[in-house]
């Protein structure tokens, strides 16, 4: 199946004068997604006053059908978090058919409704995942979560894209796991066992952050070592886990605000007579936030690890490849093979990529201008900032912290 295109929010419509938009927002505000893609139907709002939105709770769609209808809505952004099961999604989904007004879901995963899906696109988030340890020089890979549709679309795109390098990875995924006693003997016995019989040293994505959890106690039990043995990156970003997780646990957050701020767009142009595309709409994840879980280089040659090295830890100066060899002192063939070997790339593309990554720390960091941003990423000017950053990300670098920074 082709991957759905992404749809970008449209410019905010001038405010449309004695127009009233009735629009009815089905979410479960004590959740905290939920809350986050409020945020971003709000973030809509601010330029389309026209909208006048009616809070309610999912759950209360068939019980208040009667009292929705005489409200005369115009369209509706809904999602039944609290209950998934297949009597009570359907009889959720013919409601809202009912009521005949447009519809637009916000989803963590597609549900196939018949209504437009904006959903996170976790094709993207195992890709980016593959592409962190990737860069770390990882070369034995492993995949854990459960059997869940977001769990196998994540293990997809993390699998997919380290079989683009020629690395292969170990999955394994699960059913049913015994809640009730804290994992105490599926750490001990399978899942164990699944981690001690993995090349070490690994990377392994955990499907979510919680399911990240599972490993860490597994590897304590059985003495391996986080990230010296298991490098290990979650999904979600969810601080508390993160950082309370020994050592603190590399994640990527997804990005629910935008997921509000795309389904008000589309539901604004459906209302306006453009109907949204019957698909998924997927968003992409922010950027990964990396911790202590996955710092770490594996490399096998000493020389080239030290080059490896040299680059990454001056990400802030304008280096170049004779730069690395005159430290080194090897011959450019080692380096070039070197570097093709244990990263897929050549020790230009790291000396950009580090530049890269080191722009991206100060656009989240600090509020320092562009110039200043450039001449301490060892970049000549803005200019060439703008360049290189949107050649690596797809993004301007103001884009970038604009987007950071609504997060």
């Amino acid at each position: 199946m082709p991957k759905p295109e992404i749809v970008e929010p449209a410019p905010h419509s001038k405010s449309r004068k004695h127009q009233r938009t009735r629009v009815g927002i089905m979410l479960e505000t004590q959740l905290l997604w939920h809350h986050q893609i409020l945020r971003g139907i709000a973030h809509y709002m601010l330029t389309n006053v026209g909208w006048v939105p009616y809070i309610t709770s999912a759950g209360d769609i068939n019980s208040k059908l009667n009292d929705l209808s005489k409200l005369k809505l115009d369209g509706i952004i809904a999602d039944n978090a609290l209950d998934r099961s297949h009597a009570s999604w359907r009889k959720f989904i013919t409601t809202l058919k009912r009521l005949g007004v447009p519809v637009v879901l916000t989803l963590q995963e597609p549900q196939n409704s018949g209504f437009c899906e904006v959903v996170p696109d976790d094709l993207a988030v195992g890709g980016l995942v593959a592409q962190h340890l990737q860069q770390q020089g990882f070369r034995n890979y492993g995949y854990y979560g459960g059997d869940l549709v977001y769990a196998r679309v994540r293990k997809q795109g993390f699998v997919e894209k380290l079989a683009a390098w020629g690395l292969e990875c170990s999955v394994y995924m699960v059913k049913d796991i015994p809640w009730g006693n804290l994992h105490v003997e599926w750490e001990k016995t399978a899942l164990a066992k699944w981690l001690q019989s993995l090349r070490h040293p690994a990377a392994i994505m955990a499907c979510s952050d919680l399911w990240a959890r599972h490993i860490v106690y597994a590897c304590a039990r059985v003495g391996l070592r986080i990230p010296e043995d298991i490098a290990l990156v979650g999904v979600d970003n969810d601080l508390a886990l993160c950082e309370m997780i020994t050592p603190a646990l590399t994640s990527v957050p997804l990005d629910p605000r935008r997921i509000g701020l795309v389904a008000a767009t589309l539901l604004d142009q459906a209302i306006r007579g453009k109907a949204p595309p019957r698909q998924l709409v997927p968003v992409p994840p922010l950027a990964l936030t990396a911790r202590h879980s996955s710092d770490v280089l594996v490399v096998d040659d000493p020389d080239i690890a030290q080059a490896a090295r040299f680059i990454r830890e001056n990400a802030a100066a304008p280096i170049t490849v004779e730069d690395v060899l005159t430290m080194i002192h090897i011959s450019r063939r080692k380096l070039e093979l070197g570097f093709q070997r244990n990263f897929k790339r050549t020790p230009k593309e790291e000396i950009w990529r580090a530049h890269v990554e080191r722009a991206k720390t100060l656009l989240e960091q600090t509020h320092l201008k562009m110039p200043s941003i450039a001449s301490q990423s060892g970049l000549s000017d803005a200019h060439r900032l703008s360049v290189v950053f949107r050649r690596a990300t797809g993004h301007t670098p103001s884009a970038w912290r604009a987007r950071f920074r609504r997060s």
